[in-house]
Parts: structure tokens; C-alpha cells; sequence
């Protein structure tokens, strides 16, 4: 078994989670973010009272705070991270059915980490996946947690993307160190 997923689910990790006349993490919500993964959520408020949505990640490996709890990190929808567009990057089965899709959105907002269905060498394999709104990414793990690349899962169209993107950076790079002819 991977020591990061071990680590999350036999570890000992503590943290309040506030509810406020019945608003707050849910329970699944709450276990999802102790074992490190992101929450979408679409209540927040402001200072001035103006709802927001975020997503909401525990920094599980910096000190807590005075209260003994985990500080937390959010990233609104400013920051970019758009979940669908994300996942439309992937050869996940699921995502070509619009029930199964939506069942999947709804799983990694709530902080889940769902079973999906990837080709890998033309054999269909069981993968976890979990947003990672930080990166703007999903990462991929065997079902025991050990990560698994996620480029590997590409649609042809996004592997067509990275190559142009990766391309330009290396003749950018070449050029700002004098190698261009």
C-alpha cells in the first residue's frame, strides 16, 4: 500500500469542523478534506456578505493554528480551476455518459476520490481520481493510492495541446539562453 494513502487513512489527524444553524461541511465533506482532498463549496460569503463559490483544501503539512487546527486554502473561481473542463482533457469512460459524468462532478466537488474507467496498452483499468484545484488538475491512483501519471490519460486533442505548448516553451527557452541560431 502507498505511505501517503496509508498515512491518510490509519494516521491520526484531527481538526473542528463549525457548523453554523445547519450550515458546513457535511460529514463526507469533512473526512474528504482530513485525508487531504479539495471541497467545492457554494455558500461562502465575503466580508461584505456576498456569496462566493470556492474550492477548500487543508494544508495538512504546515503547523496548525493557535485553535489546533489544520489552516485552510481556497481558491475561488477566479483562480481558474474549472472541473469540467478538466476532466473533458481524459479518456475517462464515464465521462460519455451525462448521468455517469454528473454522478463523478458531484463525488470530486464533495471532495470524493471516485472509481473511473481508463484505457491503458488497449485494456480498460479501474483508477481513483481526485481534483486538485491547486494545479488545476485531477491526479490518477491505483486503487491501493499510489499516484499514476496522469498524461498518460490524455485525449488526443489535449496530447496534441501539450506538445504545441511544450514546444514553444522549449524554443522560448532556447532562445532567452542564447541557442537559437
Amino acid at each position: 500500500m502507498h505511505k501517503d494513502f496509508q498515512r491518510a487513512f490509519y494516521g491520526s489527524k484531527t481538526h473542528n469542523i463549525y457548523i453554523k444553524d445547519g450550515n458546513g461541511f457535511t460529514i463526507n465533506q469533512a473526512a474528504n478534506l482530513i485525508q487531504g482532498r479539495s471541497v467545492f463549496r457554494t455558500d461562502l460569503l465575503n466580508i461584505n456578505g456576498q456569496e462566493y463559490k470556492a474550492w477548500i483544501t487543508l494544508e495538512l503539512n504546515q503547523p496548525k493554528d493557535g485553535y489546533g487546527n489544520f489552516r485552510s486554502k481556497m481558491f475561488s473561481e477566479g483562480y481558474g480551476f474549472n472541473l469540467n473542463e478538466v476532466l473533458s482533457r481524459y479518456s475517462i469512460k464515464e465521462l460519455e455518459d451525462p448521468g455517469l459524468m454528473e454522478k463523478l462532478e458531484t463525488s470530486l466537488k464533495n471532495g470524493g476520490s471516485p472509481l473511473v474507467t481508463v484505457n491503458k496498452n488497449g485494456e480498460d483499468i479501474r483508477l481513483r481520481i481526485a481534483a486538485v484545484p491547486q494545479f488545476t488538475q485531477i491526479n490518477f491512483y491505483e486503487q491501493n493510492g499510489k499516484p499514476v501519471m496522469r498524461e498518460q490519460f490524455l485525449t488526443s486533442k489535449a496530447q496534441e495541446k501539450l506538445a504545441h505548448k511544450t514546444e514553444g516553451h522549449q524554443q522560448g527557452m532556447s532562445k532567452s539562453q542564447g541557442l537559437s541560431r
